[in-house]
């Protein structure tokens, strides 16, 4: 599972989704989504931060 990257859950929670008659697969996806989200919004941050020199 290491190898998997949150795209690939992604693809593979749309492609086996199904029937979803309460919405929770729907949610699930949307989840991961929000994952992804949250971890280009971190790496985008710490390039930002490592370029970030203290003037004293």
């Amino acid at each position: 599972m290491k190898d998997y990257s949150i795209d690939d859950m992604i693809i593979l929670a749309q492609e086996n989704k199904g029937q979803d008659n309460f919405g929770y697969r729907s949610e699930f996806i949307q989840m991961l989504r929000s994952a992804k989200n949250l971890e280009t919004q971190l790496t985008t941050a710490k390039d930002l931060s490592s370029n970030v020199q203290i003037i004293n």
